[in-house]
């Protein structure tokens, strides 16, 4: 269980992240000191699906709700596929000089689709929508200052406009992670997010990445029938749950 400075320092509440480990390999006595000498107000947990009725082992909290099921798809890209670029646009790296931009792209595309903490009835006098999008984006921009990873900003050249974004990790596998991604609401549409998508995949063409995986909420069947289509695979699948302690 590792804190989350950016989101403790937007809610004002101690928030850690944690996986399954914490529920399964610590006794209740163990989590419930481990909380208690942390001072630990909010835990979100991604827990693979494998671990999905983990009920029984959120004792030592005093309430909890599910938020969402993320589906990671993998797509190999050792070998090149002929899929279509548009040269009408442009896959560009972003610097710093772009947060300002960054951070209105992310409100334009995420605002209404965030995880919805202010929605849950144990946390409405806690964490407001607006509290929310600052965490998103704060968490996006801090890609900067991390190790091989940025963010990439969609341009349309013949109009001369940013269209959308998508942020990205590489590992040390050489497989790039792409967890945010999204076109302006202004142009969003099935041909110009496709378009983004084998952009997206262009880019590991031409700088020899192995892999690209990207993260996709279950209920967004439009963009899962298309990582389908295109013979991405599902490598794994986790459910997210807040608890409060």
């Amino acid at each position: 269980m590792i804190k989350s400075e950016i989101e403790s320092n937007v809610y004002q509440l101690n928030f850690y992240r944690a996986t399954a480990d914490f529920l399964l390999q610590n006794t209740l006595e163990q989590q419930q000191q481990f909380l208690s000498d942390n001072q630990v107000d909010l835990v979100r947990f991604a827990l693979p699906s494998t671990n999905f009725d983990l009920s029984n082992e959120f004792r030592a909290f005093k309430k909890y709700t599910f938020i969402n099921a993320i589906f990671n798809y993998e797509k190999d890209t050792s070998q090149v596929e002929d899929f279509p670029l548009d040269l009408d646009y442009e896959l560009k790296e972003a610097t710093l000089d772009d947060k300002e931009m960054i951070a209105q792209l992310i409100k334009d595309v995420f605002e209404n689709a965030t995880f919805g903490y202010a929605t849950i009835p144990f946390l409405k006098d806690k964490i407001s929508s607006k509290m929310e999008l600052q965490a998103l984006q704060s968490y996006i921009l801090d890609l900067f200052n991390q190790p091989n990873s940025g963010i990439q900003l969609y341009k349309n050249q013949q109009e001369n406009e940013i269209v959308g974004f998508s942020s990205y990790t590489i590992n040390s596998n050489n497989q790039i992670y792409r967890p945010y991604t999204g076109i302006i609401f202004n142009k969003r549409n099935v041909k110009v997010y496709e378009k983004l998508i084998y952009a997206m995949i262009h880019y590991n063409y031409t700088h020899q990445i192995n892999a690209i995986t990207f993260g996709t909420r279950a209920d967004n069947i439009a963009l899962i029938n298309k990582y389908n289509r295109l013979g991405c695979k599902v490598t794994s699948i986790n459910y997210n749950f807040l608890a409060l302690v």
